[in-house]
């Protein structure tokens, strides 16, 4: 999904507007240009609702550009934690 596509994708999802997100960074690590990330996402919905979505993340990066940014996460640990 070219980068563009994924900004449109967080107007879309509300993010900014219907959703807040916090970010807790568990942990990280580098290798070279790779960056491991594993981290606790939580939504905040304006309504009070709240998804707590644990993540691993992978970034690499290119001189001082982000190339590939993928974040993996299981589904139903995912869906579990939706309040």
């Amino acid at each position: 999904m070219p980068f563009g596509n994924v900004r449109k994708f967080h107007m879309d999802f509300g993010l900014g507007t219907a959703f807040t997100v916090d970010w807790e960074v568990v942990n990280i690590a580098v290798s070279g240009n790779v960056v491991l990330n594993e981290r606790i996402d939580v939504f905040n919905h304006t309504s009070g609702g709240k998804i707590t979505l644990p993540v691993m993340g992978t970034i690499t990066v290119v001189g001082d550009k982000i190339s590939v940014w993928r974040d993996y996460f299981d589904p139903p640990i995912s869906t579990s934690s939706w309040h």
